[in-house]
């Protein structure tokens, strides 16, 4: 089986190559490469998901996220795996594992779970090699879990900016990627999904502006990660921006 040829054949199909990174799509095939040494038959399927998966990626921050279906679970090998891809290059290579009786008993992450839902209602996240597993799942079931866990979600943000305010940390990628999935909690509390940094903040901004809340707090999130370098620059407008987002969960939630 010529990997680089699936793959490649794959990204064409979903209209995903023309626009894929080449360091994103070198390091996409080595990963495939590395699983199948160390898996072999053991594979199913292969999902990517992610910015790659629907053509979002942004370079230098962007993630490869891959979902991996197997006949069976071994800690070893997935170790050895999740070894090898961490030593592949600049391009962090996240994965997902699951045995075939897990996904279908239901027994996936909500990450997984979200993944799942964009594949199906989006025609997003392909499927590189094998078959399409997962089951669909409903809209609902994303947006129980996110009411459900807002709370959480919501505290343990808190505790982070006010780390962050106290100087006990630095500002970074962590923040930022929280604070995202804080208002994707947020919009799906009022029935929004969303996915992509610059379509999740859009679509909180217009949902303040329909709420009534009245607020000249904003940010580019784009110019956030594109300046990521002199990320400190931006703390004090990330804090009143998230600030402003426990206000808004206060009044909306």
């Amino acid at each position: 089986m010529n990997l680089e040829h699936l793959v490649k054949d794959t990204l064409e199909q979903n209209g995903l190559l023309d626009n894929f990174p080449t360091d994103y799509l070198n390091t996409l095939i080595k990963s495939v490469n590395i699983a199948f040494d160390i898996f072999k038959d053991d594979i199913l399927s292969i999902t990517l998901g992610g910015s790659g998966g629907k053509n979002l990626i942004h370079e230098g921050w962007s993630d490869l996220d891959l979902y991996f279906i197997l006949k069976e679970f071994s800690i070893n090998k997935i170790c050895k795996c999740n070894e090898e891809l961490d030593n592949i290059g600049k391009i962090h290579v996240g994965t997902s594992f699951y045995t075939l009786l897990e996904v279908e008993n239901d027994m996936v992450s909500v990450n997984t779970k979200v993944m799942i839902y964009e594949k199906y209602k989006y025609n997003l996240n392909p499927t590189i090699y094998g078959k399409d597993y997962f089951k669909p799942i409903s809209y609902q079931t994303i947006r129980n879990y996110d009411v459900y866990n807002l709370p959480n979600i919501l505290f343990e943000y808190k505790r982070m900016i006010f780390d962050l305010k106290n100087e006990k940390t630095v500002l970074n990628r962590l923040h930022i990627k929280k604070m995202l999935i804080l208002i994707k909690s947020v919009l799906n509390y009022h029935n929004i999904f969303s996915f992509g940094y610059e379509e999740v903040i859009l679509k909180y901004t217009r949902l303040c502006k329909e709420k009534g809340f009245n607020s000249n707090k904003s940010i580019n999130i784009i110019i956030l990660i594109d300046d990521y370098e002199n990320i400190e620059n931006y703390k004090n407008q990330f804090i009143e921006f998230s600030e402003d987002i426990f206000k808004f969960i206060q009044d909306y939630c």
